[in-house]
């Protein structure tokens, strides 16, 4: 349903949609909307609340049953998904996992930035790495040095050991805490 007023998209039952980065991804129901170009605010999406023009950056909202595969392996899943296709920013949230070859990160939301270079995760932020499990409040990552951050009520658990903290740090080639 495209409604030319408001300059939006709606898709309902079963959108694919692939992403200008190469990404894929499911879900079902999606908006196609631009935030207000003036002050880059987003309204729920739905025809009353749909900004005016003139257009700002185009956003994809991707709702329910939502699952992402990413060009660099990971897949992720969520109940809501915000692409920003002009800066390439991915913002999702409800109950996120995210998985790859080696790894687990479930969190209340994860924050993608510009071509996956850092994310961010909030809400109780599990990551599962084969025998070792932490716990954080928040968690940042930053690829280029393949480094994850973990800050707020840590416990870190292996085998049968476990250990508690305020942060931590742990990189994922050396496998070290």
């Amino acid at each position: 349903n495209w409604n030319q007023e408001t300059q939006e998209l709606e898709l309902i039952d079963n959108v694919v949609y692939k992403n200008t980065n190469g990404d894929n991804s499911t879900s079902d129901k999606a908006y196609w909307m631009a935030d207000d170009p003036r002050t880059h605010d987003v309204k729920a999406p739905a025809p009353k609340n749909a900004m005016k023009k003139p257009m700002g950056q185009p956003l994809i909202w991707l709702m329910g049953n939502v699952r992402l595969f990413r060009e660099s392996g990971e897949n992720l899943t969520s109940t809501l998904a915000i692409w920003n296709d002009k800066t390439q920013i991915l913002d999702t949230q409800g109950s996120v996992v995210l998985t790859s070859e080696e790894n687990r990160v479930t969190a209340n939301s994860i924050k993608f930035d510009r071509l996956g270079s850092h994310a961010y995760a909030a809400g109780g932020v599990t990551v599962t790495s084969k025998n070792v499990t932490a716990h954080s409040e928040t968690l940042d990552y930053d690829n280029k040095t393949k480094t994850m951050y973990g800050f707020g009520n840590i416990v870190i658990t292996s085998g049968g050991n476990s250990a508690s903290a305020k942060s931590y740090e742990y990189n994922l080639d050396t496998k070290r805490v």
